[in-house]
């Protein structure tokens, strides 16, 4: 019911100012860090020709990790049935967005288990590297063969839930996954006094 609002509100506002709706769509996902709600609001309005000159200013805006673009690809077929082509803008506007994300971030959110995978959004969009390090990055999500990423899940996954582990990685594990991992942390006997400052 929530998504079909959100979609049934963006058309009605389309005819009249649909610059405003891709707007506070990059404002839902920048300030109110909303990833699903921005998405849909972008899915939405890029059916609309309305959106059209709009279209390649705001998807990099919206677009911020490098798994939404699969992400929205797979809710575009959802939403046009797989028979809506994609306007040509908005193709733009997502290779435009493939320039914000490195190796690390497309192996990172590398999807081998969704509808689609990076793999096949590398092929509907056809980002032109501007280089020779994104042409043979683009080769390596083509080809999976990007190499796995140093995170603090491989990092937990190779020293098991001990101290040692969460102590090594203070620093580099964002405010969410520090949340959501507060019970391992006490667990393993780490020193909780940073960690609840942080």
């Amino acid at each position: 019911e929530r998504i079909q609002a959100i979609g049934t509100l963006t058309e009605k506002l389309m005819d009249t100012d649909p610059e405003f709706v891709l707007k506070f769509a990059a404002y839902t996902r920048n300030e109110m860090y909303l990833r699903s709600v921005s998405t849909f609001m972008l899915a939405y309005a890029a059916r609309h020709v309305e959106a059209k000159p709009y279209l390649r200013k705001y998807v990099p805006q919206i677009i911020r990790r490098a798994d939404e673009i699969p992400e929205f690809l797979a809710l575009w077929i959802s939403i046009n049935g797989g028979d809506k082509s994609m306007p040509n803008q908005l193709k733009l506007g997502l290779a435009d967005a493939y320039q914000n994300f490195n190796a690390y971030q497309f192996s990172k959110y590398k999807m081998s288990d969704k509808v689609v995978k990076q793999k096949d959004a590398i092929r509907m969009i056809h980002p032109v590297p501007r280089n020779a390090a994104e042409s043979e990055m683009y080769s390596g999500i083509r080809n999976e063969s990007l190499p796995i990423p140093e995170t603090w899940e491989t990092r937990l996954s190779a020293m098991g839930n001990s101290k040692e582990a969460w102590e090594s990685m203070k620093g580099k594990i964002g405010y969410m996954a520090t949340l959501r991992n507060l019970r391992n942390m006490v667990e393993a006997g780490v020193d909780m006094d940073s960690i609840y400052a942080y």
